[in-house]
């Protein structure tokens, strides 16, 4: 019975965590555009970081009326998995900085194939073929799309690619901790601090927001909270290798914001390309939807 019931929650944490790439892509578009206005990077990481932080701390004293989510047996665990999260946020807002927010998402797609990788190596999780496949279909979409060539060496590129590889790290330490600890302590930890390491940087390049600007910051804040929280409920629900091809989701809310904000209409190569990344998803998708109809027919004729 227990092994149907993880199949039963591989369903319920592919949903969380398509929900939470839509809030990702909205509130990286929204940094996007605080970046535009010549905000520095340590300001509008400082600031994010404190308005993600204020509605997990209201949620912690509405559901829980304590500090127990935050207790925990493993330290060490959280303070690597906040040191790595720091390191990985900074690389993204910097490429944000440097290059187009496409061709930056593009390239973070690498995380899924670094996520792969490390959940067999240190999850023990197994390789399947239909796991490859939508992988591979989905790195094939992205190539089409943006068709990186040397440039793939530049700077802004380099360092959203060793953002990929921190943000597949950090997934692999948030499911180890996922076991054992709780899912708001998990993601309050890295937030505080990334704010304790973020202030002493931010005097010399602080810049007075407007009031649209605070109402800009006030809904990344609650996005990334919510998609933040929503990334961590997937990971202990579902497997990793089951949750890494649906990264690329990302790339097609990135699409729907770019047209939405900046007025830009994709090319015939960012549509072949999503339909590539659709079809990894979909492999995927009707894999699980395939154990999950498996295991209630199970369940029945118990």
């Amino acid at each position: 019975m227990q092994s149907q019931a993880k199949k039963y929650n591989a369903i319920k944490g592919i949903s969380v965590v398509l929900f939470s790439l839509f809030l990702y892509a909205y509130s990286d578009a929204l940094v996007k555009m605080l970046l535009n206005k010549n905000y520095s990077v340590e300001q509008v990481t400082f600031l994010r970081a404190v308005s993600r932080l204020i509605p997990l701390i209201i949620a912690l004293l509405l559901f829980y009326r304590s500090l127990a989510p935050l207790k925990t047996n493993r330290p060490w665990a959280h303070l690597i998995n906040a040191v790595i999260g720091c390191g990985r946020t900074y690389a993204f807002m910097w490429a944000f900085k440097l290059i187009p927010l496409a061709e930056a998402s593009a390239l973070s797609y690498t995380s899924a194939i670094f996520f792969v990788i490390l959940s067999v190596v240190f999850l023990n999780e197994k390789l399947q073929r239909y796991h490859i496949i939508a992988i591979v279909l989905g790195a094939i979409g992205v190539v089409i799309a943006y068709r990186p060539g040397f440039e793939i060496f530049r700077l802004g590129a380099l360092v959203t690619l060793v953002g990929a590889f921190f943000a597949s790290v950090n997934k692999i330490i948030i499911r180890k901790l996922s076991f054992h600890d709780n899912s708001l302590g998990i993601i309050i930890y890295p937030n505080i601090f990334l704010i304790l390491i973020s202030l002493p940087f931010i005097s010399e390049s602080w810049k007075p927001l407007d009031y649209d600007d605070w109402l800009l910051l006030i809904a990344i804040g609650a996005m990334a909270a919510l998609s933040q929280y929503g990334f961590a409920i997937a990971i202990k629900l579902t497997k990793g290798l089951s949750l890494a091809p649906y990264d690329y989701t990302y790339f097609c809310w990135i699409i729907v914001m770019d047209y939405l904000f900046n007025n830009e209409i994709p090319t015939e190569f960012v549509l072949v390309g999503a339909v590539f990344i659709i079809a990894g998803n979909a492999v995927i998708l009707m894999e699980e939807f395939k154990k999950a109809k498996e295991a209630k027919k199970l369940a029945a004729q118990v």
